[in-house]
């Protein structure tokens, strides 16, 4: 099912780091940790609070967005970077390219938010999201800057992934990501 793939990519790679510029550490705007390309990888925080598999306290907030299926290609994308910002981050689209013979239309509907926090030598990312109103998935992870607008984003909870390349771009306000090996664009606002 395209949603479940949607909303797992979401979930499992939706992870930003640092302040990190456009070119790699050194033109960041603002203050707090400069990505390397070679930095080790985030310190996970873990709120000891939470029952262990929770990974957030963050809760839906009943925004729910439409997926929109395309049948082509998924066009060029210029991940710009950008130097992030701490803050919580609601999702306001996503499209899934399908290829010139998938399905058109939507493919269901995601309610996600992200919080967005620094640690050394990246970020902690924590989401929470419901599809089509099912129950809430949590899920936490850190990332660091492979420079040139591409985030190196690790999984940690509820279980560990593998380090996946996601493209983005951030304009201060907006954050937008591309999963291109699902295929998928996903842009969030910030809250």
């Amino acid at each position: 099912m395209l949603i479940s793939r949607s909303i797992a990519c979401l979930i499992f790679v939706v992870a930003c780091g640092g302040k990190i510029g456009p070119d790699g550490p050194g033109d960041a705007a603002a203050d707090g940790p400069v990505l390397l390309k070679d930095a080790s990888p985030p310190t996970p925080v873990v709120d000891a609070s939470l029952p262990t598999g929770e990974c957030t306290d963050l809760d839906v907030v009943g925004q729910s967005t439409t997926v929109e299926l395309v049948p082509e290609e998924a066009p060029p994308f210029a991940a710009t970077g950008g130097s992030l910002a701490e803050g919580i981050y609601q999702l306001t689209s996503i499209i899934e390219y399908t290829g010139p013979n998938g399905a058109g239309g939507t493919g269901g509907s995601i309610d996600d938010r992200i919080r967005i926090t620094s640690a050394k030598n990246g970020w902690n990312i924590e989401s929470v999201a419901t599809t089509d109103q099912q129950a809430d998935q949590r899920s936490a992870a850190t990332a660091t800057s492979a420079g040139n607008g591409e985030l190196l984003v690790t999984q940690y909870c509820p279980d560990a992934g593998p380090a996946t390349a996601t493209l983005y771009s951030f304009d201060g306000a907006t954050l937008t990501l591309r999963i291109d090996a699902a295929e998928e664009q996903f842009t969030l606002v910030t809250k």
